[in-house]
């Protein structure tokens, strides 16, 4: 949604973007051919999507995996290449720091490049791949932008070189007026009656705390009768360990669950506590969308995360993996409707004031004139 937001905002400033699909699925092509002048399906083999994740040679299947990562490496070259030569764009925006490894390509083709830092640089074992990402950020990238200053910090960039601009939010999406709660809860097929958590997960949903929430939920079941999980893009295989997998078994049909969510500001809107349990330093797009739409958020006490969400102004904060105040914190909110209350109104007032798409878009303008100069 973060890429989205920005090319609509790019749009608005008159900028005509081409997206690249790396994975190649027809959801992304329909869902960004309205922000984009084109959408191009070219499949890059094959690069780790995060840099939460390392170079991991603890088993024959992640040997494997680096191995292919590296053999296919000048085919996704010549990918990119292909993608770039002759098309006389003016900047290239790389969404994701693990793109850097081909960053050279642009600078060979003589055109700027833009690196957005969405995630920390896990040290991993030796700290090979982080030193690989830091170096490729420092001689290919004309300037960076972080969503958070834990992420600026971990590129080890120059002030001059890297440049904080929080993701956005929509608010004319994430109107919590014209997104009426009972109207979400009737299109999800939820009890006006329920007491609803939601866990937006994506594509990280084990850095994001996925099992700490699944049990914290199996807990509250005996607690809050009327109990519903709010659930979308929620990956089951992923769950590490048999007691995580145990959960969504007992929680049975209180999981409402959806593959690919386009409407998440609903899902949002019909629950009332929003879960951020992140265990590695990150920032949280769900903790700013559930501020535009006044929900309170229950996260954990972790870089990304705190500066964002102030404990007991507009949101409550647990220590990572402790189960138990995960429970306690959703208690107090389910037995006091007017702590829940206060919260998110705290959480709106943040948002409206540090992640609106306006801002957003008119930042990222700024960076690139900055690099353009008169050009842009």
């Amino acid at each position: 949604m973060s890429l989205f937001v920005l090319l609509q905002q790019l749009k608005r400033h008159g900028i005509k973007s081409d997206l690249v699909d790396t994975l190649r699925t027809p959801e992304v092509v329909d869902f960004y051919q309205e922000v984009c002048q084109n959408v191009i399906s070219r499949r890059i083999w094959y690069y780790p999507h995060s840099s939460l994740f390392w170079f991991d040679f603890r088993s024959i299947r992640n040997i494997l995996g680096n191995l292919k990562w590296m053999i296919l490496y000048p085919c996704a070259c010549l990918t990119m290449f292909g993608c770039l030569r002759g098309k006389n764009y003016d900047i290239v925006h790389f969404n994701s720091a693990t793109l850097i490894a081909y960053g050279w390509i642009p600078k060979v083709l003589g055109l700027k490049l833009i690196c957005h830092i969405r995630e920390p640089f896990i040290r991993g074992h030796f700290g090979f791949r982080r030193m690989m990402l830091r170096t490729c950020l420092r001689l290919f990238s004309d300037h960076s932008i972080a969503i958070c200053v834990d992420n600026a910090e971990d590129t080890k960039l120059s002030f001059d070189q890297v440049t904080l601009v929080y993701n956005p939010v929509d608010f004319d999406q994430f109107d919590f007026l014209s997104v009426e709660q009972e109207a979400s809860r009737r299109a999800l097929g939820v009890s006006s009656d329920a007491f609803i958590t939601l866990f937006a997960g994506g594509s990280n949903a084990t850095v994001k705390g996925v099992s700490d929430y699944l049990h914290a939920m199996d807990e509250l079941t005996q607690k809050i009768p009327n109990l519903v999980c709010l659930m979308p893009s929620f990956d089951e295989s992923r769950l590490d360990g048999a007691s995580a997998r145990a959960c969504p078994k007992r929680l049975g049909d209180r999981i409402i669950r959806s593959v690919f969510v386009r409407d998440i500001e609903k899902w949002i809107s019909a629950s009332d506590v929003v879960y951020a349990l992140h265990q590695l330093p990150h920032f949280s797009r769900t903790v700013m969308e559930a501020g535009a739409m006044k929900r309170v958020v229950v996260a954990t006490n972790i870089g990304g995360i705190r500066e964002i969400v102030s404990d007991e102004e507009n949101g409550l904060l647990c220590p990572v993996g402790e189960v138990g105040a995960i429970v306690r914190a959703t208690l107090r909110l389910h037995d006091n409707p007017a702590l829940a209350v206060r919260l998110g109104d705290g959480g709106y007032e943040q948002a409206f004031r540090l992640f609106r798409a306006e801002a957003h878009g008119d930042h990222v303008m700024d960076i690139y004139r900055s690099v353009m100069g008169e050009r842009c």
